[in-house]
């Protein structure tokens, strides 16, 4: 009850842009992403024969990739989330580039040609670039003191994916004193 009204309860609501679901899932939100990131551009520019593709490459990066990855270094990424939206990349690069099925080109081509490096890598370089500056050792020890776990593999945990990402980059979690392990 809030100024004598009574709230609703929901399972999902928007708060400044972001959708924040009941069970914490981010696939609504990586589908909002993809949609905001290519959509607009598309007739104006991508189709349009009188662009070149050097002017057409910077654009890409500029604005599709950085509203693609807005707000994705705080995001807890599955590895199927991660190959959709590289995916996503993929086939833009693809349209953009002029380049069909046909044409046999794989993606680590397309990637070379454009030097632009895997979507994992820009997200693990984002996640990593914003982890030391904006967390503090609260965040990252936080626990829950109570509550009952369902069933199954327990969901991953945004520390979960810093030792992930620090294990792909060879950096050892123990010098940065972060205890990654459960406590009971």
């Amino acid at each position: 009850m809030v100024d004598g009204n009574n709230l609703n309860s929901v399972l999902e609501f928007t708060y400044l842009g972001s959708t924040i679901s009941i069970n914490g899932c981010i696939n609504d939100k990586i589908q909002r992403m993809m949609a905001k990131a290519f959509g607009r551009l598309r007739q104006r520019l991508w189709n349009n024969h009188h662009v070149s593709m050097r002017v057409k490459g910077k654009i890409y990066r500029a604005i599709v990739l950085s509203t693609l990855l807005y707000g994705a270094e705080a995001l807890t990424m599955y590895r199927r989330q991660v190959k959709k939206l590289h995916a996503f990349m993929m086939r833009h690069l693809h349209s953009i580039m002029r380049i069909t099925w046909t044409d046999n080109v794989g993606n680590k081509d397309i990637l070379e040609r454009t030097g632009l490096p895997f979507m994992e890598d820009l997200l693990i370089r984002k996640n990593l670039r914003w982890t030391p500056d904006r967390l503090t050792k609260q965040i990252i020890y936080f626990q829950l003191s109570s509550g009952h776990r369902k069933r199954g593999r327990p969901r991953l945990r945004f520390k979960d994916t810093i030792k992930r990402n620090l294990k792909l980059r060879d950096i050892k979690t123990d010098s940065l004193d972060i205890t990654l392990t459960a406590e009971r």
